[in-house]
């Protein structure tokens, strides 16, 4: 059965100097923050999140309009940047203290940018809590492919929590077959483990994703009819069997070790033949040369 959904995202990248060819920090370069973002029409705004460029952008209703709008916004967002900036998609860096200032420890006041942790939390789908902020403790940051998903199907507390469940079956397990990023597991020590969501007036929002998946528009149209897939099923009253039928706990294992292994048990055949095809012969992407950015 198919279902009506909107797809959208508020994606981060890490910013690369191209004159050193160096990972550097977002605030000096955007120079904003989300209370006060760069408008880049189109309803397309650019803000700096701690250190990394973030994006957002109105969400789209096929799986092929989201991936148009993703490549109308990266070409937004290289035009702005110009000639000495780059954006990389990448799960999470070590920075330096050149790009991140003091410890706060040794601060006064209000942390400095590059310090600041988020102030809404996020919850986990399988402990029935909260996901609270953690300081950071070193110069480890976190790019984040994160899937804003509407559909009237999202409409109480159960069906967005079975959603995020149900999204950790499909597109967690496939992401750890196709994504070949040696940080994403390191990213995982601070976000994105199974089950991380935040419900949102419109369904959910499901926090899994590393960056990977944005460097082609072959990937990011994979992680979109995997979301579709995975909705298709709740809109065909499949939630209930999936989630009671489903060992989530490899599901969790899966993705918080990464482990494909455990993945591939996970999966089993929940996906269609041609979806499991994609996910497991999808080619090693390159952001500029894929999305043709200049």
């Amino acid at each position: 059965m198919k279902t009506h959904v909107t797809f959208g995202s508020d994606p981060e990248f890490m910013l690369v100097d191209k004159h050193t060819g160096s990972i550097v920090s977002a605030i000096p370069v955007i120079k904003t923050d989300k209370h006060n973002p760069v408008n880049l029409g189109d309803g397309v705004k650019m803000y700096a999140d701690n250190v990394l460029l973030e994006v957002s952008f109105p969400p789209s209703t096929t799986p092929s309009a989201a991936v148009s709008t993703v490549g109308r916004v990266l070409r937004k967002v290289q035009t702005w940047l110009g000639d000495d900036y780059a954006i990389e998609a990448k799960s999470s860096h070590l920075y330096g203290q050149a790009e991140l200032g003091p410890k706060p420890e040794v601060m006064f006041g209000m942390l400095p940018a590059p310090w600041e942790i988020g102030c809404n939390p996020s919850y986990n789908a399988y402990l029935d809590g909260e996901n609270m902020p953690s300081p950071f403790t070193d110069g480890l940051r976190t790019g984040s492919f994160h899937i804003h998903i509407g559909s009237p199907l999202l409409n109480s507390r159960q069906a967005k929590i079975d959603a995020v469940k149900i999204m950790d079956l499909v597109v967690g397990c496939a992401s750890i077959l196709f994504d070949r990023d040696d940080t994403v597991l390191a990213r995982r020590m601070l976000y994105g483990k199974a089950g991380e969501y935040r419900p949102t007036p419109y369904g959910v929002e499901w926090r899994v994703l590393g960056s990977y998946a944005l460097r082609s528009p072959s990937l990011t149209r994979l992680v979109f009819d995997l979301t579709k897939h995975a909705i298709d099923m709740m809109g065909a009253g499949l939630s209930e069997r999936i989630v009671k039928s489903n060992d989530f706990d490899v599901v969790r294992a899966a993705i918080n070790t990464n482990s494909k292994t455990l993945a591939t048990i996970a999966l089993g055949n929940i996906l269609t033949c041609d979806l499991m095809d994609r996910v497991t012969s999808a080619k090693t992407p390159d952001l500029y040369r894929d999305w043709k950015l200049s």
